[in-house]
């Protein structure tokens, strides 16, 4: 039943792989999606030498645009994973929205997904945009840096390579804030 309210809601956004059916298989329950042919962001960015901000961009900015819509119709990722994002050359999608909030209100664990759970989802506090805000930070972060965060805020941010044609201090100083222990 909570995968079918997925179902219902109905959020309209290119970049959201649309939830079509669900059921149960004995005691399986099931989701079927849209068919979408890319590969996921982690093997799509794995073994670039050379991190173009504007790859990332392009990558990150209708993820962004999807949690955003996800948001105005109170609906959060909550686990959000390089695995979660589609990218072919023409294209980049998400998946997984509001799963990991399905599961919980049907009392099944959700699980955590280091290191792109945010502090707040750690501690098992309630669902907010500001999560998923984390979690898009660590994705671009690693994406631009060819390596996971280690550390929060101003700690991690400071790991950031230069890259080119980029204003670094104020780059870090969007990842400090975005990656920060504390949501608000």
């Amino acid at each position: 039943a909570e995968l079918e309210q997925l179902i219902a809601r109905r959020i309209e956004h290119p970049a959201i792989i649309a939830p079509l059916a669900a059921g149960l298989a004995d005691t399986s329950a099931y989701l079927v999606t849209d068919f979408v042919s890319a590969d996921a962001s982690d093997v799509y960015f794995r073994g670039r030498t050379q991190r173009l901000v504007a790859e990332v961009r392009r990558v990150v900015a209708p993820v962004v645009g999807a949690l955003s819509a996800a948001c105005v119709a109170n609906m959060r990722h909550g686990s959000l994973h390089p695995r979660d994002i589609l990218v072919a050359e023409d294209d980049v999608r998400l998946n997984g929205l509001g799963i990991a909030q399905a599961f919980e209100r049907a009392g099944l664990a959700v699980s955590v997904r280091r290191p792109y759970a945010s502090p707040e989802r750690l501690a098992g506090e309630p669902w907010t945009a500001a999560a998923d805000v984390f979690s898009v930070a660590a994705l671009s972060f690693e994406f631009l840096a060819g390596k996971r965060i280690t550390g929060l805020g101003a700690d991690a941010a400071a790991s950031l390579p230069e890259l080119e044609g980029v204003q670094g201090e104020a780059l870090r100083g969007v990842f400090a804030q975005a990656l920060a222990a504390d949501p608000e």
